[in-house]
């Protein structure tokens, strides 16, 4: 490809770009477009939509993405933060409507498949069938976000599993990981979550100093993410098995992108 490209990142919330900060800066450092398309409205535990829109609104402008070209469809749309997977078919249609402005994305980001919050696997999911709507020529990254951390460490954070495949990781200068450290306290609305994991991505990024990225193998979400209970399934009620028979009423309509 040549010329200015078009890079799709999905989100699920509203602070869930702390995943890509780096690759959505590499982008624009490039002249290529960065479109951000938030998926829920944010609104889990009486948060107010308006609040992190503006906060999420605010952050992207810093990293240098114009506000035009951020679209919040969960609030738009009323997609209940925590229950996407129960509305996929919405999303996505609100999804392709709103992207048929930019044409066809040379990249599209989505979360990993890697069981922290089930709307980053329903995201990751309908980033797949998005991209056979796009003519299925992007090429199609995973970032990770948080997993269930080992004996007494909560969480893992920017971390990749094994289970997706190699990673490719790109080098982030002190200075940079620093600034986004700082731009995670911007996330006001959400002090209490961020407190839990501003500590675990300092560690990552003092020991790696990486953005990291994963191919995305679409035959990956016909199986749990990894083995062993899944974050979700620990703190959030959502069993894999409930979870999956509410994807699997999605995916049954797109089963031709799996075969």
């Amino acid at each position: 490809m040549s010329g200015r490209q078009t890079h799709f990142f999905l989100l699920p919330h509203q602070d869930d770009e702390y995943g890509v900060f780096y690759a959505i800066e590499d982008a624009i450092a490039r002249g290529d477009r960065t479109v951000c398309f938030f998926l829920t409205d944010g609104g889990f535990g009486g948060f107010d939509p308006v609040v992190r829109d503006a906060e999420s609104r605010y952050v992207l402008g810093t990293l240098g993405v114009p506000a035009g070209d951020i679209s919040f469809l969960g609030s738009t749309h009323g997609l209940p933060d925590g229950e996407l997977v129960s509305h996929l078919p919405a999303a996505l249609s609100y999804l392709t409507k709103a992207a048929e402005v930019y044409g066809s994305p040379a990249f599209v980001y989505v979360p990993a498949w890697e069981g922290g919050h089930q709307d980053h696997d329903a995201t990751h999911a309908l980033g797949i069938v998005a991209a056979q709507h796009w003519g299925g020529r992007a090429q199609l990254r995973q970032f990770p976000l948080y997993t269930a951390g080992r004996g007494l460490r909560p969480y893992r954070v920017l971390a990749p599993i094994a289970e997706n495949g190699r990673a490719e990781a790109m080098p982030i200068p002190a200075a940079r990981w620093a600034r986004y450290l700082r731009l995670c306290l911007s996330y006001r609305s959400q002090v209490k979550s961020m407190a839990a994991l501003l500590p675990f991505m300092a560690e990552h990024y003092a020991l790696r100093s990486v953005q990291n990225l994963q191919a995305v193998d679409p035959a990956r979400i016909r199986s749990r993410p990894h083995e062993g209970p899944l974050f979700y399934e620990r703190r959030r009620n959502m069993p894999f098995e409930k979870f999956k028979t509410l994807l699997d009423g999605f995916l049954s309509a797109h089963s031709q992108i799996f075969q």
